[in-house]
């Protein structure tokens, strides 16, 4: 799913920080590209109960860039060890594999996010998957002004 051809536009990291997280990218087998680009999209960290579910040979893919600390689990979560390899990848993909990245999340996960009522993960994933149908349905309602 990964295609690098888009631009990369990280806002906030600098060229050369940016430069060198994608030279380490691209030196990466494709499996272990795809499960940085679903890591991407995925700002509070994710389950690596879940990431099993979404790239059963994960643990392959990810043995070196734990072991080189470029990834972290902690908690159960895990993570890109700095924001800006987060942000970095995320603004390298399309915008067509983040909201198919997004939708897949949403398809996956949404019945566990609901049942741990992880509300703004279902909004945050539905908003960049473009389905906002979910983003109205879920998303708190605005208070109502009350009379003086």
């Amino acid at each position: 799913m990964s295609t690098r051809s888009w631009p990369a536009i990280a806002l906030g990291v600098p060229d050369n920080i940016k430069d060198s997280i994608l030279s380490v990218y691209h030196r990466l087998d494709e499996k272990t590209k795809q499960v940085w680009d679903l890591l991407s999209v995925l700002p509070t960290g994710f389950e690596v109960k879940y990431l099993e579910t979404v790239e059963p040979m994960y643990a392959s893919a990810l043995a070196n860039c734990l072991e080189a600390k470029i990834l972290f689990v902690r908690d159960g979560l895990i993570y890109f060890k700095h924001e800006l390899y987060r942000r970095t990848i995320e603004n390298s993909l399309s915008p067509f594999v983040r909201i198919a990245l997004n939708r897949k999340i949403l398809q996956l996960f949404r019945a566990s996010f609901e049942e741990h009522r992880e509300i703004e993960r279902i909004v945050h994933h539905a908003k960049n998957a473009n389905e906002y149908d979910l983003v109205v349905h879920y998303a708190p309602s605005p208070p109502l002004p009350q009379p003086e």
